[in-house]
């Protein structure tokens, strides 16, 4: 039942309370209605932008960040404001020329637009160094938000009216009907435990009480061992405890798994460092983690077959030449049932013997760059990328 939610409701208030201020402000936007959200997300966030300045949104998953492009693009039509994404399911010689672009503009020497909106996945928290005046970011473990709040006022630079400090905005996740959390699709891409831990943490309760303010980056440590923490029975109350508990078992189990099969590659026990579970998982929260599958997309159009997007035919077999700008376009793709279909696929004779191909699977598209696989629709969009519905 929902009788939990005025609980949970005065905990978070709580928590904005005495973490609010006018240097750091946080601004909650409620998700509970998903397309309702966005809106009042474009809304708010093209309202802070009035007098200039840029700003990211970060979701964690590809196919979020590609539905909020989509809607951004939709609602904005004829505001001037740039509006870029940025994701990691291009191809790989389109990922590069999105990352400079990118990085030509909010980067520590960028010539940074007046008003622009970024939208992306983890990628804009990783290995680039961006900067923006005010951020916007889906619920992700404690650790994840830390490096993304990192891309706030990263370099010293004059600040655009109402942005002179930092300002975070948190994507708040439906609720289901006992008052926790619905991780949709993220908890496709970090492990529920951990989401449910860093939630509980920001939402003030009780194992976290004392965390009466956040300072970065003095408090970056506590709240991190505070997240990975062990789990005690006492830190919270139904239905969040039992909820907790059914997720630290599933990845008690998926970590098992993997410490077993590495037993194959290396000496010892899997259980012989002592670990807690908390510590255990600090390092492979991130579903991302497990290896990609290497795509092609080749469109199949006049009987001929040529590398989307080119003019460079890849009839088998294929020259050094086209070998090389085939693996130049290779796409990364994991986590999605289509994957495994396509692991299923045989892989052309002459690519397996190629020092260059061998690791490569082709994805054949028809005239349109669409492909029906798996009960998904696949195609490929010069703008948005490699979309799967």
């Amino acid at each position: 039942a929902r009788e939990r939610y005025a609980d949970y409701t005065r905990a978070r208030e709580d928590m904005l309370a005495v973490t609010h201020t006018s240097h750091a402000p946080w601004t909650l936007v409620d998700f509970n209605d998903q397309k309702r959200g966005r809106l009042t997300l474009i809304q708010d966030l093209l309202s802070r932008l009035e007098h200039g300045g840029c700003a990211a949104v970060i979701c964690n998953t590809v196919g979020a960040a590609q539905a909020m492009y989509r809607r951004f693009g939709r609602e904005m039509t004829g505001a001037d404001v740039e509006l870029s994404l940025l994701h990691a399911r291009y191809p790989h010689v389109w990922r590069e020329e999105r990352e400079r672009r990118v990085i030509g503009q909010f980067g520590k020497h960028g010539r940074r637009p007046a008003r622009a909106i970024l939208v992306a996945t983890q990628v804009a928290e990783q290995s680039l160094d961006l900067d923006f005046d005010l951020l916007v970011t889906e619920l992700a473990p404690v650790d994840a938000l830390l490096q993304r709040l990192g891309r706030l006022h990263r370099h010293e630079r004059p600040r655009p009216q109402g942005l002179q400090a930092p300002e975070a905005w948190l994507l708040q996740p439906p609720l289901d009907g006992e008052g926790l959390p619905d991780f949709g699709a993220s908890a496709a891409v970090y492990d529920e435990y951990i989401l449910l831990r860093t939630w509980q943490l920001l939402h003030g309760c009780p194992a976290d009480a004392g965390v009466r303010t956040l300072t970065l980056p003095q408090d970056t440590e506590r709240l991190i061992e505070s997240c990975y923490a062990p789990l005690a029975e006492a830190e919270a109350s139904e239905p969040l405890a039992s909820r907790l508990l059914a997720a630290a078992r599933k990845l008690d189990a998926r970590l098992q798994a993997q410490e077993y099969a590495a037993m194959w590659h290396a000496e010892g026990s899997p259980h012989a460092t002592g670990l807690t579970l908390g510590q255990r998982a600090a390092g492979s929260t991130h579903w991302a983690d497990v290896p990609a599958l290497q795509v092609v997309c080749l469109q199949q159009t006049g009987g001929q077959c040529r590398l989307a997007g080119t003019g460079v035919c890849a009839d088998d077999p294929p020259t050094a030449e086209t070998a090389a700008a085939l693996a130049r376009h290779a796409v990364a793709l994991r986590g999605h049932e289509v994957v495994r279909d396509l692991m299923q696929m045989p892989r052309p004779a002459s690519w397996r013997r190629h020092a260059a191909l061998r690791g490569l699977t082709p994805l054949f598209l028809d005239e349109r760059l669409t492909v029906r696989l798996g009960g998904a629709l696949i195609r490929l969009d010069a703008q948005l990328g490699l979309v799967m519905e």
